[in-house]
């Protein structure tokens, strides 16, 4: 940023800290101010993010009009994320646990009621306990909950396929307090379905039996970890093409869970806890 840029941003956030104040200071403690430049900065990059660089040099756009530019495409995102959300909490499941019922129940929509777009577009807030299989580690505000309320319906769209009561019934079977546990159902039915796909069984049923999990053992043991990763990769294209699932992205998420789950499957046969991976 140049000089010239630099002095717009400070008397920008000038402004920014009087009408966060209501007009009654200049001043505020340097974790609000630095709290305020971030959310100045979180919309800007809303804004390059979205058209580029090279368009706000084209239209010798000032600091405060990328801003400004950049605070209705947040709101924008905004007003999207909680039109999704309204599908989310419709296409909820039932599931016996209580991190993803409160994720939908409580945390998202504290996050969209409370959302401060005007000082603090890029605080995430909240606590959001429910893993995602794919976790999101470089989105902040409403970009974090945007992508997590795509994922975590991308997610529903997959096990709606199976029987509710076959999913919270392999949930039963990690233990007594499977309610609370903070995993992700995603990922645990994928990774019984493998085991199914691998076994040349069926995808109707999520079920895995003692008898499969020892024959997949003897399958399993003594491949390398590429060998491994091979026999997921052909398990993965047999489960989207028997299922007949056609959203591309999906499949994208279907296959970097299993690929990054391999090194975890591999260590589980080694170890001879293959049970720690299929859940029988």
């Amino acid at each position: 940023m140049n000089e010239d840029s630099l002095n717009q941003l400070m008397i920008l956030l000038d402004k920014r800290i009087f009408k966060y104040t209501s007009g009654e200071s200049s001043s505020v403690m340097v974790e609000t101010a630095q709290s305020i430049m971030e959310s100045v900065n979180f919309c800007i990059d809303a804004y390059y993010n979205e058209y580029g660089m090279e368009n706000a040099i084209s239209e010798n756009l000032s600091i405060e009009e990328l801003f400004l530019k950049g605070k209705e495409i947040v709101k924008q995102r905004h007003a999207i994320c909680r039109k999704l959300f309204v599908f989310l909490r419709k296409e909820r499941m039932n599931y016996e646990n209580l991190a993803y019922q409160q994720v939908i129940e409580m945390a998202i929509p504290l996050f969209l009621r409370n959302y401060d777009i005007e000082f603090g577009a890029h605080i995430i807030g909240g606590i959001i306990d429910y893993p995602l299989a794919v976790g999101i580690s470089d989105l902040k505000g409403i970009d974090f909950y945007l992508e997590y309320v795509q994922k975590l319906r991308m997610e529903n769209r997959f096990c709606r396929r199976f029987k509710t009561e076959e999913i919270n019934e392999l949930l039963r079977r990690m233990g007594n307090i499977y309610v609370e546990m903070l995993v992700n159902i995603f990922q645990l039915v994928l990774q019984n379905i493998i085991g199914r796909g691998i076994l040349k069984k069926d995808f109707l049923s999520i079920k895995i039996d003692e008898t499969g999990l020892k024959e997949l053992y003897c399958i399993l043991n003594g491949l390398e970890e590429n060998e491994i990763r091979q026999m997921v990769k052909g398990a993965v294209f047999n489960i989207i093409d028997d299922m007949g699932i056609k959203e591309v992205q999906l499949q994208r998420y279907i296959e970097k869970v299993a690929d990054d789950n391999c090194c975890e499957l591999k260590n589980c046969v080694d170890n001879n806890a293959l049970n720690n991976f299929f859940i029988v």
